[in-house]
């Protein structure tokens, strides 16, 4: 058992880049790459870039992938070299995060779980072959995650490290300014290392994020999304509390539906999936979950900082979602997969330590 532990310990390259090849040709072969869809969308504004020098405005905050696709077109590339990038980005997001866990967690091995916990997740990896922002923008993420981990108040380089992948994410999906609230608590961590901040500053800058951030999002889509849900309750809505007739008895109704969208959007349960696809989903993530609940109560605390801005993460990102959101294939709960999975590494800590 020493020697087969040892084995792993001193090949986890090997083991992850041998797996995460293994993994990407098996959704290659199975489901292939998709150029359409939105796709269609991100290809015209290449085009409108290259033939008028343009942005479309309508989509700036999409408009880093319009770029790059447009920049692949100019060197007379095709499409597959999107997708050829996006995987080469996505395995070095990988190595990335192993660099990560090694920083977080005591243990090595978990440092190995965790990348191939990464790779196996079908609701990240399937991205890769989609013409979709989704793949650029979860490995910029990663890329994110490692820096906050990495960061040194003494270092201006890691400021502007910090402020260019906020860009980036920031440009790539609308979603990306999400992390703008972490990163500010983070920062604030850094200059308030206690005090009011830890009861106050936390709660009330990631709530009022969200509301504010909400309000600016949805605009007039509120009523559309209010009574979308009402027929269809697996969609991720919008709140219109002006619509509430009658507060008392209204009130357990939108309660309902929060809790009903809470259990829609972390299983990925869909209506229109196949029951064995459900299945596969949920006993894919159930497990993941299970890890993270552990992983909450065994947090290292040697990374405090880097631990609140995860936890405010997946807040922000989970209220956010609730209240706006039409959330048709999952792809919102693929971006806050990677910070799940890094909670559910001290989990797997634990389980290492205790064995």
């Amino acid at each position: 058992m020493d020697s087969l532990y040892k084995w792993f310990i001193n090949r986890p390259i090997i083991i992850i880049f041998s797996v995460w090849l293994i993994i990407q040709s098996a959704i290659y072969l199975f489901i292939g790459v998709e150029y359409g869809f939105e796709g269609d969308k991100y290809i015209n504004d290449a085009y409108l870039l290259i033939d008028y020098h343009s942005l479309n405005f309508d989509r700036l905050f999409y408009s880093i992938y319009s770029i790059l696709i447009s920049f692949f077109i100019k060197l007379g590339c095709n499409l597959w070299c999107v997708i050829i990038f996006q995987l080469l980005l996505n395995a070095f997001a990988t190595y990335v995060l192993y660099l990560l866990a090694i920083e977080l967690y005591k243990n090595r091995l978990t440092a190995l779980v965790v990348s191939l916990i990464f790779i196996f997740s079908f609701q990240i990896q399937q991205w890769n072959f989609f013409l979709f922002t989704e793949s650029i923008f979860i490995s910029i993420i990663i890329f994110l995650y490692y820096i906050i981990a990495k960061f040194n108040s003494a270092k201006t380089r890691h400021y502007l490290y910090l402020s260019l992948l906020i860009v980036l994410l920031a440009f790539s999906r609308p979603s990306g300014f999400f992390f703008l609230a972490p990163v500010f608590i983070f920062i604030t961590c850094i200059i308030y290392k206690e005090g009011f901040t830890k009861f106050f500053l936390y709660p009330i800058t990631a709530i009022g994020f969200i509301i504010i951030i909400n309000l600016i999002y949805n605009q007039t889509n509120l009523l559309y999304h209010y009574n979308l849900s009402n027929s269809k309750h697996w969609i991720i809505w919008g709140y219109d509390f002006l619509q509430i007739d009658n507060f008392d008895n209204s009130i357990l109704d939108y309660l309902r539906l929060f809790i009903l969208r809470i259990i829609y959007y972390f299983s990925n349960w869909r209506p229109f999936f196949s029951l064995n696809h459900n299945l596969i989903i949920i006993f894919s993530l159930v497990p993941i979950y299970l890890l993270a609940l552990i992983g909450i109560f065994n947090t290292n605390t040697e990374h405090r900082r880097f631990n609140i801005f995860i936890f405010i993460t997946i807040f922000i990102f989970t209220g956010f979602i609730m209240l706006t959101f039409v959330n048709w294939h999952g792809r919102f709960l693929a971006v806050l997969l990677p910070a799940i999975i890094i909670v559910s590494g001290y989990g797997v800590d634990y389980f290492i330590e205790k064995s």
